[in-house]
């Protein structure tokens, strides 16, 4: 499998086939299906493309149509592509690997190669040929996935999203992980555990071992309109993996959190664990051809003693995102999608540097870190069976708190720090599907307002992206 693509922001998790599967299920044709946690299996897939499409739609055909001709047969595919985008950033990354699916056991390795000017995907191998290139090869994909009866299993390097991205989003640099999913009717269990990179205190230079350990359930109500899940995660530093395997429980973190809440406090003379727990729950629910959803996060759990009136009703460290897709709103064969996400300042940090939540310098979440709020609008029109319409719009706020290992920590409970940057971006784009072509041209203009947080200074900026690929 061959893969050229330049990038504006690193390695993201979703394509053309995951918004295809997710439409589908707004549309009602996927029932049984847990659509919180990505990527989907091919087995997902297998039973689409197998779907009798005699009585849907045309708009539900026309998906159906575009997976068949892309997933027809099982075994080891070839795809090569190319992704341009011209811009200030000149951003180029080069991928090269080899891929293998069926229905209950796919495999992927996948490398990639950098080039430009960029800083982003910064593993270990960049080197820099002068000060305005960069090159470096690394894997970005290398997994096994297995699936035996209602038990799903991965191991290795993969990108994974867990809901809509505020702990596990898949849209950072990929990691090396163990995720485990156990599946009883309408329940799904699912443990997620990731080595990130170390961490070396300046005091000691004895580097630091750093892991995101995670559990969630999903619960599906009325006959799967209704996904509710729970998740937790804590992120933290040892000196030897064995010492991870405290966490595999889930009770622990819960048992953790709740030992801080009441002991862990210097006037009651105790000592609280320093690890950061995460913890948050979502709600989605499909009506008909429309889907609504919530996700809220809180950091820090454990750490305050009245969580409602100090930190949710002061801007404390939680995040939370909520919005709305709608399929054929005043016009057929279109998909609308609004939403809102909003991270205070203060979320993803902790008392401890070594705990940021951040992989090799770059935020483990969103690609904003903290300290920002998104509103979206975005509508998709399927022209017709090969071509698809793409028009977004979208303002985005963001405060000075820059979410790095050596960048000032903002306050405990604050949203906006010092003078927010203002950045409004209009979006339109054709993609084009032809067998075993896929193509997509997208052209975007950015208007800022308070550029790098300077009262005053504006700044704007506009681009265009080609991208193509072919699929043997």
């Amino acid at each position: 499998m061959i893969f050229l693509a330049i990038i504006t922001y690193l390695l993201p998790i979703d394509g053309w086939e995951t918004e295809a599967i997710d439409e589908l299920r707004i549309r009602g044709k996927t029932f049984a299906t847990f659509t919180t946690i990505k990527p989907y299996s091919y087995a997902l897939v297998d039973d689409l493309i197998k779907s009798d499409t005699t009585q849907w739609d045309a708009t539900t055909k026309l998906l159906v149509n575009r997976l068949q001709k892309f997933y027809h047969k099982q075994g080891f595919g070839s795809v090569a592509s190319l992704r341009y985008v011209c811009d200030t950033a000149r951003r180029m990354f080069v991928c090269s690997g080899l891929n293998y699916s069926a229905g209950k056991f796919s495999a992927d390795i996948t490398l990639v190669t950098k080039y430009g000017k960029s800083d982003e995907f910064p593993p270990l191998t960049w080197r820099y040929p002068n000060k305005n290139i960069m090159l470096g090869i690394e894997l970005c994909k290398a997994y096994l996935y297995s699936k035996i009866k209602n038990v799903e299993l991965i191991v290795g390097r993969l990108p994974v999203r867990w809901d809509y991205g505020l702990l596990i989003s898949g849209s950072t640099v990929p990691y090396d992980l163990i995720s485990l999913r156990l599946r009883h009717n309408n329940l799904l269990l699912t443990y997620l555990f990731i080595a990130l990179d170390q961490y070396v205190p300046e005091e000691t230079n004895t580097p630091l071992n750093r892991y995101l350990c995670a559990h969630r359930i999903d619960i599906a109500l009325f006959n799967y309109r209704l996904l509710f899940a729970l998740n937790e995660g804590v992120l933290f530093v040892r000196h030897d993996a064995l010492s991870a395997i405290y966490y595999l429980s889930p009770i622990t973190i819960y048992r953790i959190a709740a030992y801080n809440l009441q002991f862990g406090r210097p006037r009651y003379g105790g000592y609280p664990f320093d690890d950061d727990i995460y913890a948050g729950f979502t709600a989605t629910l499909y009506l008909r051809n429309t889907k609504l959803y919530f996700e809220w996060l809180f950091d820090d759990l454990g750490f305050f003693s009245n969580v409602l009136m100090e930190d949710i009703l002061n801007d404390g460290p939680f995040a939370y995102v909520i919005g709305v897709e709608r399929t054929d709103l005043w016009l057929r064969r279109t998909l609308w999608k609004f939403q809102y996400l909003h991270v205070n300042a203060y979320c993803y940090w902790h008392i401890l540097p070594r705990n940021y939540f951040v992989y090799m310098g770059y935020p483990l979440a969103h690609r904003l870190g903290s300290d920002f709020d998104i509103t979206l609008l975005k509508v998709t029109y399927h022209w017709d069976t090969a071509t698809d319409i793409d028009v977004s719009i979208d303002l985005t706020r963001k405060g000075k708190t820059h979410l790095a290992m050596d960048a000032p920590r903002p306050p405990g409970n604050c949203f906006l720090w010092g003078t927010p940057q203002i950045s409004f971006t209009v979006a339109a784009g054709i993609r084009m599907f032809l067998h075993p072509w896929h193509c997509a041209l997208k052209l975007y203009y950015i208007k800022i307002r308070n550029y790098h947080n300077e009262y005053g200074c504006s700044h704007q900026t506009y681009g265009i992206t080609f991208y193509g690929r072919i699929k043997f």
